[in-house]
């Protein structure tokens, strides 16, 4: 992701964790999630999709096995972070208050309650609830922990990566309640905050299926041609899109 010389990118997430290889189809997006209601996988969390070289302060949950990102050496700090601890979340805004950050990327998420139908709420309300707290509340508590490090940069960008799964437009499958509500909940949050903070660009952008662990050999993209999508659109991101919903080879996604 882009950043320019006076000021650095901050990449929210799990950037370098191993996922389980997913099963294979045709319709699904980076999280390894089949859009074909009869054949859904179980999804994982996910890894994220960035260029690792451009980030300046990933974070992981484990840093001491991220070791991709401690390859790049002197060039990144890598920070440990749990999004689901707000508290967490707030001090590492107050760390790097005084910093400057021209993009910062959010893109830590989980797919909990999967195979959750209405009928199974009651089992599967634990699961969803803290799907929603990791998809959906802890990227607002990020975009707030860092809107002034972001807002005195030069680019301005806030970034939540989100999934077509969110899209209620585009939901012709129905099921998978907790990840799609999470990333429909996502969508909504990330929208009010860029109409309420016109100081930044705030969008939210969908990776498409990429061929990693998690998004299993079959999957549409290479890491490489998702990565060079979304870095073209984030390059380009205007003040008229703030608050848009993209595709990573920047098409509109419906709400």
């Amino acid at each position: 992701m882009a950043a320019s010389a006076s000021g650095r990118s901050l990449v929210d997430g799990a950037a370098a964790e191993a996922a389980e290889q997913n099963a294979k189809g045709d319709r699904r997006d980076a999280h390894g999630f089949d859009h074909r209601r009869e054949s859904r996988p179980r999804p994982r969390i996910r890894a994220a999709i960035c260029d690792l070289r451009l980030a300046r302060h990933p974070t992981s949950r484990a840093p001491e096995k991220a070791d991709a990102l401690h390859a790049l050496g002197q060039r990144v700090s890598v920070h440990r972070l749990d999004v689901a601890d707000l508290a967490a979340v707030a001090a590492f805004g107050r760390a790097l208050a005084a910093a400057t950050i021209d993009v910062l990327i959010a893109n830590a998420g989980i797919a909990g309650a999967r195979d959750m139908t209405a009928e199974t709420v009651p089992a599967g309300a634990e699961a969803w609830e803290r799907t929603l707290r990791v998809n959906a509340i802890a990227p607002l508590a990020l975009a707030g922990a860092f809107h002034a490090p972001v807002a005195r940069s030069e680019q301005r960008k806030m970034v939540a990566i989100t999934s077509r799964l969110g899209s209620m437009g585009a939901n012709s499958d129905g099921g998978l309640y907790a990840y799609r509500s999470s990333k429909a909940a996502l969508n909504a949050v990330w929208r009010s905050f860029a109409l309420d903070h016109p100081d930044v660009i705030a969008a939210l952008l969908h990776p498409g299926w990429v061929r990693t662990d998690m998004g299993g050999a079959g999957a549409l993209l290479d890491p490489e041609q998702s990565v060079a999508g979304l870095r073209r659109v984030i390059a380009g991101l205007a003040k008229a899109d703030s608050g848009r919903f993209y595709n990573y080879d920047g098409s509109p996604i419906p709400w």
